[in-house]
């Protein structure tokens, strides 16, 4: 049998929806997933730009996104890095206020960068009321994590976005 030119060309673009969809159907499927640990990661990538992935800040919030809404500790790290990509206005509209509070629902169950974050916000008074209390109260939680080198870095990463992600 033989397919003239326009009925290849029509072919061709069928076969081409059909694996668009399929394609499509396999990435909202791992995506919809409860595998909070590898949206973040894929989050993160897609956030640093490292692993030979582009850096695509709106993909990044994604993958971050639906981790946000999984379960583990991986859940406060992906609303963490919500919060920084508000915070810097990353792939989103800066909203600093918004940033704070993504990192107040954070600290609470862990996350020692949320809890850095509040340290640094609350001592300086800086998108929130000035409060020595909470500040010491968010020191006493993250500093078994980090040496004072750490804490300076990731405070400069914090207003500073530009300066090359060290991964957190």
């Amino acid at each position: 049998m033989i397919i003239n030119h326009y009925n290849n060309k029509k072919m061709k673009t069928i076969v081409f929806a059909a694996l668009m969809m399929l394609t499509s159907a396999f990435s909202m499927a791992q995506i919809s997933s409860e595998a909070t640990y590898e949206n973040c990661s894929i989050g993160y990538k897609f956030l640093t730009g490292q692993f030979d992935v582009p850096q695509d800040f709106g993909k990044a919030m994604k993958y971050f996104t639906i981790a946000s809404k999984g379960t583990g500790d991986f859940k406060w790290q992906a609303i963490t890095y919500i919060g920084y990509c508000y915070f810097n206005g990353l792939g989103v509209p800066q909203d600093r206020q918004y940033a704070v509070k993504l990192f107040e629902q954070s600290a609470p169950m862990g996350n020692e960068f949320a809890q850095l974050y509040l340290y640094y916000l609350y001592w300086n008074g800086e998108y929130v009321k000035k409060d020595k209390a909470k500040a010491e109260y968010w020191w006493n939680q993250c500093k078994e994590y980090f040496d004072v080198e750490q804490m300076k870095n990731y405070i400069i990463e914090l207003y500073h976005p530009e300066v090359k992600f060290r991964g957190y």
